[in-house]
């Protein structure tokens, strides 16, 4: 078992007794101060390096995905198997206000839920969303909204939306 399905694991194990959301929740903001704050740490040193500028929808995603090509790490430091560099990303949108992608990458995450039985969305909406949302809060946008409209297996694809609230 990796650290991630463990991590998540002992999560889901605690959230029988206190309740699945309020353990997850414990979780992120137990992270929130290590995890996150070292992505943090890294955009803001590393953004200008990069060439990455702007509040927009653009700029979040350009900065999460240089900061998994340059660390070479995924949520809660997983090892990216597949960059995004080698295809099956489909933009459905594509503009300042909102970046819409479809693809059908290797995740830690969707492989962690497979073997602990678990929704990925349901992960996905109270964990990885949410620390990634904090960063691009922090660094780009605090109007910054990140979301799934759609996530492995309820569809062939998982379909990420970046977006800046009015």
């Amino acid at each position: 078992m990796d650290s991630f399905q463990a991590l998540i694991a002992f999560a889901l194990a605690v959230g029988k007794k206190m309740g699945k959301d309020e353990a997850l929740r414990t979780l992120l903001e137990t992270r929130a101060g290590t995890y996150s704050d070292v992505q943090t740490k890294w955009a803001k040193e590393n953004m200008p390096r990069l060439g990455i500028k702007g509040n927009d929808a653009l700029t979040a995603y350009e900065l999460i995905q240089a900061h998994l090509r340059e660390t070479g790490t995924y949520t809660f430091g997983q090892l990216v198997a597949e960059p995004l560099e080698s295809g099956g990303i489909q933009f459905v949108e594509k503009s300042p206000k909102r970046v819409v992608y479809r693809h059908q990458l290797w995740c830690p995450v969707l492989e962690a839920c497979k073997n602990l039985n678990v929704e990925p969305r349901y992960i996905c909406e109270k964990v990885i969303f949410p620390e990634w949302e904090r960063v691009i809060k922090s660094v780009v946008n605090p109007k910054a909204v990140l979301r799934a409209n759609k996530v492995r297996p309820e569809a062939d694809y998982c379909e990420e939306i970046y977006e800046i609230e009015d």
